[in-house]
């Protein structure tokens, strides 16, 4: 289901509020991890997995050793 949602000031920051059914929806909950993943429709909004934090922790270690890999694929 399509919803509008209006982007709001929270402190020095920017976000939007939840519903409450969407967030049952997604089985999430106050201090849960969410990720946002870029599509060509927009952006999808999902719960992080139970590992997500060790995931993005690797990735970036991998990223630092192969700064010029990455940087040669742009």
């Amino acid at each position: 289901m399509a919803m509008q949602r209006k982007i709001i000031k929270i402190g020095d920051d920017l976000g939007i509020i939840l519903p409450k059914h969407m967030l049952a929806h997604m089985k999430a909950s106050v201090g849960d991890t969410l990720v946002a993943t870029d599509t060509q429709d927009g952006v999808k909004l999902a719960l992080a997995g139970p590992n997500f934090d060790h995931q993005m922790a690797t990735a970036r270690e991998v990223m630092a050793k192969r700064k010029q890999a990455l940087k040669a694929m742009k």
